[in-house]
């Protein structure tokens, strides 16, 4: 049991020493993308590889971009549907 809890402690350690080199802001913590990210983490296990820079900044940023605009879409015909926005 005692193993499990230095690991947790080492894991948290690690998350605030990369909040701190990074300068992110605490409240970050508290973010529910944050939270499961690491629930995604913690199920993959040992030997997960983080994405490449290029990959967040190409690859995940356009799959999130294209995310957020069927998102939108949803919202448009929805808006559309009650009358809210006319020029949609």
């Amino acid at each position: 049991m005692q193993k499990i809890k230095d690991l947790r402690e080492e894991a948290c350690r690690q998350i605030a020493r990369f909040f701190y080199t990074s300068a992110i802001p605490f409240n970050c913590v508290k973010n529910y993308e944050f939270v499961k990210a690491l629930e995604l983490l913690a199920k993959h296990g040992s030997g997960f590889k983080p994405p490449y820079y290029h990959d967040i900044r190409e690859k995940y940023l356009k799959q999130e971009v294209d995310h957020m605009m069927n998102l939108l879409e949803e919202y448009k015909l929805e808006w559309k549907k009650n009358r809210l926005l006319n020029n949609v």
